[in-house]
């Protein structure tokens, strides 16, 4: 059966926001407002990768041996962007590392929680 391809970034945009929400109450994340900082960064960077993924893969037709490193670079990108929303907003709360490794971590887990559901 042929998912509708809006309805399937919706789907992985959701999907991203529960895992990257549950991770984020793991390192202790569980105001409100952190919780809502998470979702805004993730309406930012998620529908943007895998824009990019569908129009790459559309327009080329990419490879799995090829894909897999190219949705891995975007990804750190999205750890990145991420990591600098998060360090900007509460970057006199959390150091840098622990910064990044919440967003290394948020972001680890949904890709690889999306691959197990939804493949390449």
């Amino acid at each position: 059966m042929q998912i509708n391809p809006i309805f399937q970034l919706f789907l992985v945009l959701l999907l991203t926001i529960i895992i990257e929400l549950c991770i984020a109450f793991l390192f202790r994340f569980k105001s409100k407002d952190k919780l809502s900082v998470i979702v805004l960064a993730n309406f930012i960077t998620n529908p943007a990768l895998n824009i990019l993924i569908l129009l790459m893969y559309m327009l080329f037709g990419l490879t799995n041996e090829v894909t897999i490193f190219i949705i891995i670079f975007l990804e750190l990108i999205v750890v990145s962007v991420e990591y600098y929303i998060l360090h900007y907003i509460y970057g006199t709360e959390y150091s840098k590392s622990k910064i990044l490794i919440i967003s290394f971590t948020m972001n680890a887990s949904s890709f690889i929680i999306g691959l197990l559901i939804f493949g390449l």
